[in-house]
């Protein structure tokens, strides 16, 4: 056999009864690095929205404008919520890392329900908010903060649901988890996207 050849061969060999050498796929190693970038893109734009966000606040007397009440509770349980899915996330890598395929389902089950009760959470945040988006800025940043975690959300979700389907299916042996591990990257970003958001509009906010 040439080296050409050699180069080719599965990504997962292994002698009978003896321990898997498992070589990360080119595929899986795309994934990773696309998915990277992405979530770095993900955190530049948020950067700039802050940035202004914070422009604007230090320019104002009053953060939020007078009259304006923002509760703690719904950021509270948006928070622990998408912990819990971080949580369920990394055990459906953690299986997937083992095989365990019929754990990887559920694991990424778990986290979309999470992520359905945290999309929950927020759009009762912008229903019931009390104010708009053009009522002033503070409410501009409120709605544009809590819709942009949203939208990463919403997106998230159903990709969680399709990999738990495919888990079923055994798309993901341990040779092949570059879909597992980009869908749980993307989860764990839009929690570390959240962290932000919440200590910008509720921790470092001086309230009227």
């Amino acid at each position: 056999m040439s080296t050409a050849t050699r180069s080719r061969a599965t990504p997962a060999e292994a002698e009978p009864g003896g321990p898997v050498v498992a070589v990360l796929p080119s595929g899986d190693r795309a994934m990773s690095v696309g998915t990277m970038l992405l979530v770095a893109a993900d955190f530049v734009v948020l950067g700039a929205i802050l940035a202004a966000y914070f422009s604007v606040k230090g320019s104002s007397q009053a953060w939020p404008p007078e009259g304006v009440e923002v509760g703690t509770y719904i950021p509270t349980v948006v928070t622990i919520t998408a912990v819990l899915g971080s949580f369920a996330a990394q055990w459906a890598l953690y299986a997937a890392r083992r095989n365990d395929q019929r754990n990887v389902a559920i694991g990424f089950s778990l986290a979309a329900f999470f992520g359905l009760a945290v999309a929950n959470a927020e759009w009762s945040a912008l229903t019931e908010a009390g104010f708009g988006v053009a009522s002033h800025p503070y409410g501009t940043f409120y709605f544009l903060l809590f819709g942009y975690h949203l939208v990463h959300v919403l997106a998230i979700v159903p990709l969680m649901g399709l990999v738990a389907g495919r888990a079923v299916a055994g798309h993901f042996p341990a040779s092949r988890v570059g879909g597992v591990r980009a869908t749980a990257i993307a989860w764990h970003a839009s929690t570390g996207l959240w962290y932000l958001i919440v200590t910008a509009l509720f921790l470092l906010s001086r309230h009227a």
